[in-house]
């Protein structure tokens, strides 16, 4: 995983390149975070640096995972998503976790959510959860965001069937490829 922040030095901000020449033919995913929003910072400036290490990591057999993080430039897997059409690569897709989705406000809306991002999804996270967000501090935000499954009070059973099916239809395409 490699944050890239606006605000850091640019041998900082490119240390993504280290990792995928480390981590080229070797089965891994690049995850990549953009941080937070900066002054200055536009989309063309982020659809240029993405799509720089896109091309770059598809030269190494690495495949990329646009990361949307809470309080970061993408900060849900439907915000990210025109990003991701609009480079349209077959390298590039998204991580669809359900503690930042919660924090952007998808906590009841997860069918959705998973249905819209379907064809762009390569991994997906999980972690038990309060009912409502606690947005007060990044710290209780984690709180209520990041629990053991088992002792949480959200129920996740919505988003598992959400990602049960996809899954289903998309081993049932395979099948037939």
């Amino acid at each position: 995983m490699v944050r890239y922040n606006f605000e850091q030095p640019e041998e900082d901000r490119n240390r993504w390149r280290e990792v995928v020449d480390k981590i080229q033919d070797k089965g891994i995913a690049l995850w990549f975070i953009f941080g937070k929003p900066q002054p200055g910072i536009n989309e063309e400036h982020v659809e240029k640096v993405l799509r720089e290490v896109v091309e770059y990591s598809a030269k190494k057999h690495v495949p990329v995972t646009l990361y949307p993080h809470s309080l970061c430039y993408f900060f849900s897997a439907e915000q990210a998503l025109p990003m991701v059409k609009k480079i349209n690569n077959p390298n590039l897709k998204l991580a669809v976790h359900l503690c930042h989705e919660m924090r952007a406000g998808n906590a009841y809306r997860m069918d959705e959510v998973v249905n819209n991002v379907r064809d762009y999804i390569s991994f997906v996270t999980l972690a038990g959860a309060d009912k409502d967000v606690d947005m007060t501090t990044p710290g209780t935000m984690d709180r209520s965001t990041i629990q053991p499954v088992d002792q949480a009070e959200y129920d996740p059973s919505g988003f598992l069937k959400s990602l049960k099916k996809i899954m289903t239809f998309i081993l049932a395409l395979d099948v037939f490829t």
